[in-house]
């Protein structure tokens, strides 16, 4: 029996499924989440992974490319190996988003929620990126130059309340980086991020609660005074 499925068989000590999870798993946003400490939510997720990683262990390790929708539904003969690479990779992207989105709507407002509302945002972004590339690729026949063809593209909600809550820890921040402040040059620096962020929030508050996600196009970043 493999370490992982010996440890899932037994009282699953936490600081033994992280060393696991260490040396076995792959996302490097987890592993610094397990390793910052144990509770509920962590100790669920370190679960869940090392289990998938126990049902993963029987099956012959292969080179190929995971298959997604998109290569049973087109042809993938004389397609590049970057595009296919960027098939597998945004489907990886949307089961973690798919794993992660539950968490927004369960964990209690602090570190563990931002780092997660902050995760959403940076798969979201990748994801978008993919998207333009692949678009290009199929209107032009190849890959956009570096940095050519980026898009701003809809926002979903629950993407949005992720940007909102990450917004929210920001200013918290700032307002306690303001009293702090030592001098009137770091006082208007931190004032002025500190009043974009505060727009920023109002107008994403209004969006929610209107319900009108379509055309978002804010800041990629809450912006943060050093």
């Amino acid at each position: 029996m493999s370490p992982i499925k010996t440890w899932l068989n037994s009282d699953r000590d936490y600081a033994t499924g992280v060393q696991l999870y260490e040396k076995h798993g792959a996302n490097n946003f987890l592993k610094k989440m397990f390793a910052a400490g144990i509770d509920h939510y962590n100790s669920q997720r370190l679960i869940d992974e090392l289990q998938k990683l126990a049902e993963a262990e029987p099956e012959a390790k292969t080179d190929h490319l995971i298959e997604t929708p998109d290569q049973k539904e087109k042809d993938p003969t004389g397609k590049p190996l970057k595009y296919l690479e960027l098939l597998n990779k945004r489907k990886k992207i949307w089961s973690e988003m798919a794993q992660l989105k539950p968490y927004l709507e369960i964990l209690a407002e602090g570190d563990q929620l931002k780092n997660v509302a902050e995760r959403i945002l940076l798969l979201n972004r990748e994801k978008q990126a993919i998207w333009t590339e692949l678009d290009y690729f199929d209107e032009n026949g190849e890959f956009p130059d570096e940095g050519q063809g980026k898009e701003l593209i809809s926002i979903s909600k629950v993407e949005l309340k992720a940007k909102q809550l990450n917004l929210r820890s920001n200013i918290s921040k700032q307002k306690s980086k303001l009293q702090k402040a030592k001098d009137e040059k770091a006082k208007k620096r931190v004032q002025a991020a500190l009043d974009k962020n505060i727009k920023e929030l109002e107008r994403i508050d209004q969006l929610l609660s209107k319900g009108e996600l379509d055309g978002y196009q804010g800041q990629q970043n809450a912006i943060e005074a050093n």
